[in-house]
């Protein structure tokens, strides 16, 4: 059961938000994000207190509160969680991690944000989903870049496609980006997820009522934006547009296609063994020559959507794209704002929810949209073609 409009912010814990992995690659981005954004009380948890002061100098970002906490000892992470209203972990490796600070956060009342591995929290979410709607607070999952906000740009071009037409034909969803991906929690679950063979859940696309596999020689594309010119993209589905697939006699979600990956992925899961150091070092090379091999695109990451149908009974055509661009940032930027607005969100009654879901399902994409661009500048770009 989902409960609306009574979500448990806990009014009289000292901090609004804490940050568990608050000094690796991602963590760094969502604090620097909520410390200048949204609230100075932010706590920052990590296993060595010392390199989070030294990494944090570097960063300018003075004033932090720092707790010692690992994510392998519950009693720390219980510590943490009650001192705080919102929990946002960013410490990996996701398949390791599992539902550790996810089910404490529960027991304690503690709203909780995750940015690793859907699938790995979802399979452990009915262990605890008495606890959050007893607790009335809230486990949002799918808050990275994939799954994250390519989640929240789809169901927001849905969105628009209800405002703008009658009838619904197509829908089509294009990401692309060019990230070298070096952290090693996330090398670590790429390896992990490689042998639980969800590259392979990838390959799907929605015709006519069902989910179908395509056959080998129809699961990639050449398609041209005049923004990126000319590239090739692999079916990449999307669990979470299933809520809506119903709508559209068909839809299929493209990923920016790179063959040497699909190599080196399948090379990984035959030779090399999934906890193998050198699985994480060969993938992280391939990373760093992909970057190479994409370096020319003109924004870190890019969304587009085409939503095909019909107006006053006439064809029209919805065209929706989004850039992301790093001048100024990591490429780790806006891994780390997402799940940063979704606490922002959540502190300022924009997101009442009450369970476990994705971000992309328990928030209003229209308001989400507004907040990116008035916080960080991400604008959407809608176009109506008739």
């Amino acid at each position: 059961m989902v409960v609306e409009n009574f979500m448990n912010l806990n009014q009289d814990r000292p901090y609004d938000v804490g940050v568990i992995g608050g000094y690796g690659n991602v963590g760094i981005e969502v604090v620097n994000y909520l410390f200048n954004n949204v609230s100075s009380k932010v706590l920052v948890g990590g296993r060595n207190i010392d390199k989070e002061k030294e990494i944090f100098r570097e960063w300018k970002i003075s004033s932090l509160h720092l707790q010692k906490v690992d994510i392998f000892n519950a009693q720390q992470i219980r510590e943490f969680c009650y001192k705080c209203k919102i929990v946002i972990n960013c410490a990996g490796p996701s398949y390791q991690v599992e539902d550790r600070v996810a089910k404490i956060a529960a027991e304690t009342a503690t709203n909780f944000i995750d940015i690793g591995i859907m699938e790995v929290l979802m399979d452990k979410i009915a262990g605890f989903a008495s606890l959050l709607e007893k607790n009335k607070c809230a486990c949002v999952y799918a808050t990275g870049l994939h799954p994250g906000l390519d989640d929240v740009f789809a169901f927001y071009a849905d969105q628009k496609a209800k405002e703008l037409m009658d009838e619904f034909d197509s829908f089509e969803i294009y990401f692309g980006d060019k990230a070298a991906w070096q952290g090693q929690g996330a090398l670590r679950d790429i390896v992990w997820g490689i042998h639980q063979d969800y590259m392979s859940v990838y390959f799907k696309y929605y015709e006519n009522g069902k989910w179908k596999k395509p056959g080998i020689f129809n699961t990639s594309r050449n398609q041209y934006f005049s923004a990126v010119g000319k590239q090739r993209y692999a079916l990449m589905f999307q669990p979470l547009i299933k809520s809506f697939a119903s709508r559209y006699r068909k839809i299929i979600c493209y990923g920016l296609l790179n063959f040497s990956f699909i190599f080196s992925a399948l090379k990984i899961k035959f030779f090399m063994k999934r906890d193998a150091t050198k699985a994480v070092k060969y993938l992280n090379e391939c990373f760093k020559k992909r970057r190479e091999r994409f370096a020319n695109l003109p924004a870190n990451a890019y969304l587009y959507a085409i939503v095909k149908g019909k107006k006053n009974n006439k064809p029209v055509t919805l065209k929706l794209s989004m850039f992301i661009y790093d001048d100024n940032h990591g490429e780790y930027w806006i891994v780390g704002i997402i799940p940063a607005i979704a606490a922002q969100m959540m502190l300022n009654k924009q997101i009442r929810f009450v369970g476990a879901k994705s971000l992309a399902e328990i928030v209003n994409p229209e308001i989400f949209m507004k907040v990116l661009e008035e916080s960080v500048g991400i604008k959407c770009k809608i176009e109506m073609e008739y």
